[in-house]
């Protein structure tokens, strides 16, 4: 299962061979994944970005691995040619700030490929409405205005009925980033910390 899913996203990015990708590596529950998707992508300058040390030192040292979190990516602008991230929106908190880091390291038409659930499983769908909403499912329209507003134009969209590892209906998303002269500032950060960021760009913890 997880060689088809990795080889199902390798053809959705549409990569000739030699890309610098950027992997944003899955959740815990997603690690049974991250070798087929290395795998798939051993053609390229892979790097792995993990916010845990422990699981950062667990992915292939062959590859470039990299400590940081989506929402403040330790890279220079136009460092990649694609972004692969999984869950990304669903997971991560605030989602469209991620959306603007991944334009922001992005290349002029350089690629991304989000994998998101479509739909809840059966345990997170009964968990919220016995707690509340947990990490959120968001629709496929709503997906499309957001990566339109962070300047992304979608070229394809795969329904997945059920990805097992994400225990739930699913699609994969390909978009291309779409350059403006001003780049797209990051959703829902302070005013102070747009200066902070700016005086102080973030760096990430690489390890050898």
């Amino acid at each position: 299962m997880s060689e088809l899913l990795a080889d199902c996203v390798r053809k959705i990015a549409g990569l000739r061979g030699g890309e610098r990708v950027l992997l944003i590596t899955p959740g815990p529950h997603g690690a049974e994944i991250l070798p087929a998707l290395i795998g798939a992508f051993a053609a390229h300058l892979l790097t792995a970005l993990e916010s845990s040390q422990d699981r950062l030192r667990q992915i292939d040292p062959r590859i470039k691995r990299v400590r940081g979190t989506a929402t403040r990516l330790p890279f220079k602008k136009h460092t990649f040619d694609a972004v692969i991230s999984f869950e990304a929106l669903y997971s991560i908190r605030p989602p469209w700030t991620t959306l603007a880091e991944f334009h922001r390291v992005l290349v002029p038409d350089g690629g991304l490929i989000l994998c998101e659930k479509s739909a809840h499983g059966f345990f997170s769908a009964l968990r919220d409405k016995l707690t509340g909403p947990g990490k959120r499912v968001f629709s496929i329209e709503e997906i499309k205005f957001r990566l339109a507003r962070a300047d992304f134009q979608i070229e394809s969209i795969k329904n997945v009925e059920r990805m097992e590892l994400l225990n739930a209906p699913a699609c994969v998303i390909r978009a291309v980033t779409i350059e403006n002269p001003a780049e797209p500032v990051p959703q829902f950060l302070t005013a102070k910390e747009m200066l902070e960021r700016r005086k102080n760009p973030p760096v990430g913890e690489q390890l050898p």
